[in-house]
C-alpha cells in the first residue's frame, strides 16, 4: 500500500517514515507521517484539515485528520525586560557624574548640573525649591513613570517618560559641548540615554 497525504490548503509538507507498507490479509501496519507548515503569527493558533491516503493501485483507503499549530507571544515579556531594564539604567545614571570633569552627579540635591553649567555656583532660587529642579531628581521620577507605564495596555506612559528623559538629556549634552569643547558626558549621561531608549522600545512593544 503505498502513502499519500496533503492538507486542504496545499501548503504543508507531509512525509511518511516509509513511503509504502506491507499489509496482509488479516493483519494491521503503520507508519509515522511528520506534517510541517511555517507557524502562524505570534500569539495565534491555526488549525487545519488534512487527508491520509493508501493506495495498492486498485483500491485506496482515504482517512482524514486536523492538526494544530500555536506560537507563544513573548511580545510581554520583551516589553517587560527592555522597559524595566530602561528603568533601572535611568535610576542609575542619575547617581553617577554627568560630565568628565564633573565632581557632581545628577542627584546632587542643592544645584544640579544645569545650574552648574550657567552659574558654577549654587543657585539662588530657594533651597526646597532647587531640589525640586534638580535634573536627576527629574530622570529618576521619569524612570519611575517608565516603569510605571507597563502595567497599561498601550505603554503611553512609558513612550513619553523616556522621550523627555531623552529630550533632557540632549539639551543637556549640548549645553556641556556649548560651555567647554574639553568637557564631554560621561558614564551616567551615556547611561540615561541608553535606559530612555530601552525604555521606549519597551513602550512600543506593547503596540499590536
Amino acid at each position: 500500500m503505498w502513502l499519500a497525504g496533503r492538507d486542504h490548503e496545499g501548503t504543508a509538507s507531509i512525509t511518511f517514515s516509509a513511503p509504502y507498507l506491507d499489509v496482509y490479509p488479516g493483519q494491521q501496519a503503520s507508519a509515522d507521517v511528520a506534517i510541517r507548515l511555517r507557524r502562524p503569527p505570534a500569539g495565534t493558533e491555526r488549525t487545519r484539515g488534512f487527508t491520509i491516503s493508501g493506495s495498492d493501485g486498485q483500491y485506496e483507503v482515504v482517512a482524514e485528520g486536523t492538526f494544530s499549530q500555536a506560537s507563544s507571544d513573548r511580545r510581554p515579556l520583551r516589553r517587560t525586560l527592555f522597559t524595566l531594564i530602561g528603568a533601572l539604567l535611568m535610576a542609575i545614571g542619575a547617581f553617577l557624574p554627568w560630565t568628565l570633569n564633573a565632581t557632581r552627579s545628577g542627584i546632587d540635591w542643592s544645584t544640579g548640573p544645569i545650574a552648574d553649567l550657567f552659574h558654577g555656583r549654587e543657585p539662588t532660587l530657594d533651597h526646597r525649591v532647587a531640589r525640586l529642579a534638580c535634573t536627576g531628581a527629574v530622570i529618576i521620577i521619569l524612570a519611575v513613570l517608565a516603569a510605571w507605564g507597563r502595567l497599561g495596555p498601550k505603554g503611553r506612559m512609558t513612550r513619553l517618560a523616556a522621550l523627555l528623559g531623552l529630550l533632557l538629556m540632549v539639551v543637556f549634552v549640548i549645553l556641556v559641548r556649548a560651555k567647554s569643547d574639553s568637557s564631554a558626558p560621561a558614564i551616567g549621561a551615556v547611561m540615561i540615554i541608553a535606559g530612555c531608549a530601552s525604555a521606549y522600545i519597551g513602550g512600543q512593544l506593547a503596540k499590536r
